[in-house]
């Protein structure tokens, strides 16, 4: 439960370090990534703990530390009385292989390069079902409430619920995600502990570690066989004999010795049980039980057996000894042959991205991988799909997909632009990656982690296809690479794209006011991804001039829109004097010195005036031409209207204008009247 918290509020240390405890990641990443540098097994410490401890403790992991245990023990409880009749013996043992063939699976995939941890890995999966499925469900319950209770709000006078907004995130697969969850929780009508008895690999891993504890079951000579330990172990790690324990299934949560009626079960470290008169569970299994005096207590201790299992106990010298679940040296290379012919057909995709041998290379269009991604196959090897980079990014533009990018890479993460830009001044997701698949870049690297190109789709966009201005996407590029030019037939200036100052950050495909589809979008070509070195230097040996305060630029700062001065983003702000946007009237683009810079008495931005008749303080365009024709303006041409928009055709005023009620001539908007037309004061 603690690091059901963790995962949400980190406490200490980096955010996902209860990734980094998962055994399955390790050795998946391990095998698949090929990786061998120490950054990777220092990160990875957490797990190589545990597995230590699983050489004390057994399955302590399992049963004390997993988040995902503790989901399925939730969910057993609320399905518990819709439970089936108890599975039996042959079935049983028969599950009981099956992580083994789940763990086989995944590590003859990872052989051959291809990650498939991220199909049952504990960990990726709760954080998955936490950050993906679960929690834009509780930001979407609690948007509804706000908006259910805007009319109770004003009915009590409470008028700041209306300024309230929270807002949600989406993600993509969410059938992908339901069918996981189910697949977890699920089998627990079964039953209990489904998942974690017969499916999951972390628990095939501790299984072997933990084979022979130190610290193990013992039942002491006062057990009177009762046989409530094996109905309520939740793990069927209690064979026929209580005296007997599979170890490689215990998970150490000690409900048989809470339950036990007469305390003969404990938990003793290996060498302290003969000393405290324990019965060792290693004896043969024909060794006699010791015969008890007839006493009042094993009197009473005989009625609560015979009462609870109904006849009496059989004689431990008929019960054989419980063999561990093993799996056969030659079934287990069998299923991991299986998973290297997975991990084949991966290589075989037409989509995939692992090879680009053959007959063509493979198309990569919507595979545009967040800042710091390792080349597209090292990527995919390393990444488990967890979901963290998803849930960190704060724009919501990081989204799963799903064969886009072929088999291989299921479930990876991309940037979806439409949803949101790649912030400038965030390195989250690169920081949240457990495994390397994401470099955690510095800021300075991160802004010169090209992630892809812009490219304009000129029959979609309104200056190019319709003539009609727009500056939008000029405006909003933080890297000021998009200017406005003049072509012959064109009455507007149209956009480009300087290709070395583009950084693929999607501001302009995001506020594109295009529909449908964006009149610009980003591509991942020219995008920089190294898998080691700075970025500042590979896109300089590139020839790429991308630069975040290069004077002129529009980009946020840490506290907003800056200046370009000690702070850098837009030029002239100060924090200390004013906010907003700035400007001057000889430099383009939105500069200058303290707030807008307006005509003396004028509180109003540039192209905005007192009233219609009123000259408003004019910029200078952000691109040396005349003024268009027809009936576009944008902001300093006279009109209060935003860049991109125009003003309706005027209609010509009729020529006699109707009388006031006082047979005055109304006086005019603007003319230092506030009535329209029509209304006049009172006795002029």
């Amino acid at each position: 439960m603690v690091l059901l918290l963790w995962a949400g509020l980190p406490l200490f240390g980096p955010a996902d370090l209860y990734l980094r405890m998962d055994p399955m990641v390790l050795a998946g990443t391990l095998l698949s990534g090929r990786v061998l540098e120490g950054a990777f097994w220092i990160a990875f410490i957490p797990a190589l703990l545990f597995l230590a401890i699983a050489l004390v403790a057994g399955r302590f992991f399992c049963g004390w530390i997993c988040p995902l245990g503790t989901c399925v023990d939730l969910a057993d409880r609320a399905t518990a009385r819709r439970r089936a009749s108890p599975l039996g013996r042959p079935a049983r043992t028969g599950l009981r292989r099956v992580k083994y063939h789940v763990l086989a699976l995944i590590l003859g995939a990872a052989l051959l390069g291809v990650s498939l941890v991220f199909i049952a890995a504990p960990i990726p999966l709760v954080t998955r079902f936490f950050g993906l499925l679960l929690m834009p469900l509780v930001q979407v319950a609690a948007w509804l409430g706000l908006d259910a209770a805007r009319p109770l709000a004003a009915s009590l006078d409470a008028g700041s619920i209306y300024y309230l907004k929270i807002t949600y995130d989406r993600f993509g697969t969410q059938l992908f995600l339901l069918a996981m969850a189910g697949a977890v929780f699920l089998p627990g009508l079964l039953a209990p502990r489904f998942w974690c008895r017969y499916l999951c690999p972390a628990g095939a891993i501790f299984s072997i570690f933990g084979r022979k504890p130190i610290i193990r079951r013992r039942v002491s000579d006062a057990c009177i066989e009762c046989g409530l330990c094996r109905k309520r172990c939740p793990m069927n790690a209690i064979p026929a004999d209580p005296h007997d324990t599979r170890h490689g299934e215990c998970i150490s949560c000690e409900t048989c010795e809470r339950i036990c009626p007469v305390a003969a079960i404990t938990f003793p470290v290996s060498g302290q049980a003969e000393q405290a008169g324990v019965q060792s569970d290693d004896a043969p299994a024909d060794a006699p039980l010791k015969q008890r005096p007839a006493t009042a207590d094993n009197v009473a201790t005989t009625k609560i057996k015979e009462g609870v299992s109904g006849s009496p106990p059989p004689s431990r010298g008929n019960v054989p000894s419980p063999p561990e679940a093993r799996v056969p040296r030659r079934t287990f290379l069998l299923t991991g042959v299986v998973g290297a012919g997975t991990a084949l057909l991966a290589y075989t995709d037409l989509a995939s991205p692992l090879t680009a041998e053959g007959k063509g290379d493979p198309e990569q269009r919507y595979t545009l991988r967040p800042p710091g991604a390792l080349p597209e196959p090292d990527f995919l090897a390393r990444c488990v799909r967890c979901g963290e980079c998803m849930t960190g990014c704060p724009t919501n533009t990081i989204q799963p997909i799903w064969f886009a990018a072929g088999l291989a890479g299921v479930f990876s993460p991309v940037l979806e632009p439409t949803r949101g830009p790649c912030e400038t001044t965030c390195n989250a997701c690169g920081h949240l990656c457990p495994t390397g698949a994401l470099r955690p870049l510095p800021l300075a690297e991160k802004q010169h982690a090209k992630l892809g190109t812009a490219r304009i789709l000129r029959h979609k966009c309104l200056a190019w296809e319709e003539q009609r201005q727009c500056v939008v996407c000029d405006e909003v590029c933080p890297y000021d690479a998009i200017h406005l030019e003049r072509v012959e037939g064109n009455p507007v200036a149209v956009p480009f794209v300087d290709e070395r100052r583009c950084a693929g950050c999607g501001f302009c495909e995001h506020n594109c006011p295009v529909r449908a589809q964006r009149a610009i979008i980003v591509q991942p070509a020219g995008a920089v991804r190294i898998a080691s070195g700075s970025y500042i230097d590979e896109a300089a040996a590139r020839g790429l001039d991308i630069n975040l305060n290069r004077p002129g630029s529009r980009h946020p700062g840490p506290g907003g829109y800056e200046g370009s001065g000690p702070q850098g983003g837009y030029e002239g702000y100060d924090p200390a004097q004013g906010h907003g946007y700035e400007g001057s009237a000889s430099s383009p683009g939105y500069q200058g010195g303290q707030g807008y810079p307006t005509q003396p008495g004028s509180d109003l931005p540039p192209g905005f005036s007192e009233s219609p008749g009123a000259q408003g303080s004019q910029t200078s365009p952000p691109y040396p031409a005349a003024e268009p024709t027809g009936n576009v303006s944008r902001s300093g041409s006279g009109s209060g209207l935003p860049p991109g928009f125009s003003e309706p055709p005027a209609t010509p005023r009729p020529s006699a204008p109707p009388q006031s009620r006082g047979g005055a001539a109304p006086a005019p908007s603007g003319s230092g009247s506030n009535l329209p037309p029509g209304f006049s004061e009172p006795g002029s």
